[in-house]
């Protein structure tokens, strides 16, 4: 994927999470909750119990950048966002009475790092030591923009080979990981290599039935998760 391709529009995508943000100094903290009735959660389970899909982490951190503190280099403002060295470390599964995920932000040495945290209920409980998702953030500047793949239209032409879309789910579903219609937006992939023998995907995603729920969603869990299932 190239670096334009790849990039979170500082608008924000995916969930809409109206919970408040609470900054002190260079801290930012966030709460998000989850009933388990989401759709994205319902329709994505791995060995039978309701996980959160990751690319749901990734979005919650990005909107906690967004609305803290407006003094994230300006100058940078409208150019996207940069997640690096971001790591899913535990699967965060959904308990029967619902689950809160805590993301604490800190800023250091230019950009901020975060931890994605399981909350206890009630919320001055001890969070649990581990964290669930850890990585930093920063606005991406319009000079750091570069192509890292051939355009996409080359790619098509020199695509070989039809995968099946439900071979990938019957794999998907030896591993115990369940997507429900809801997150299953991938209707067919192609695969093949380029001049310098680097192999490669091309992968359409429709918007499946029931996954629109969210009016202000521009890139929602299902298309955003079902991106890596062919991987």
């Amino acid at each position: 994927i190239s670096a334009k391709e790849s990039e979170v529009q500082p608008e924000g995508f995916m969930v809409d999470l109206p919970e408040p943000i609470h900054v002190n100094n260079r801290l930012i903290t966030r709460t998000s909750h989850f009933s388990g009735d989401e759709y994205y959660l319902c329709d994505h389970c791995v060995s039978g119990q309701k996980v959160l899909p990751a690319v749901v982490y990734a979005d919650i951190v990005c909107r906690t950048f967004l609305d803290g503190p407006d003094d994230k280099n300006a100058s940078d403002l409208g150019s996207g966002l940069r997640l690096k060295e971001l790591v899913w470390s535990s699967p965060f599964h959904i308990h029967s009475h619902g689950s809160a995920m805590k993301v604490t932000m800190r800023f250091e040495n230019g950009e901020y790092e975060f931890e994605a945290e399981r909350e206890s209920n009630p919320p001055t409980a001890k969070l649990e030591e581990q964290p669930y998702a850890s990585g930093k953030i920063s606005w991406l500047g319009k000079s750091q923009r570069s192509a890292t793949c051939e355009p996409l239209e080359a790619l098509k032409v020199i695509s070989s080979n039809d995968i099946s879309v439900s071979n990938i789910y019957s794999s998907l579903l030896e591993k115990r990981i369940v997507h429900g219609p809801r997150m299953r937006a991938v209707s067919a992939v192609k695969d093949g290599y380029t001049t310098h023998g680097s192999r490669f995907l091309i992968v359409n995603l429709d918007l499946p039935t029931g996954a629109d729920e969210d009016p202000s969603t521009i890139l929602n869990p299902s298309i955003t998760d079902s991106a890596f299932h062919a991987c």
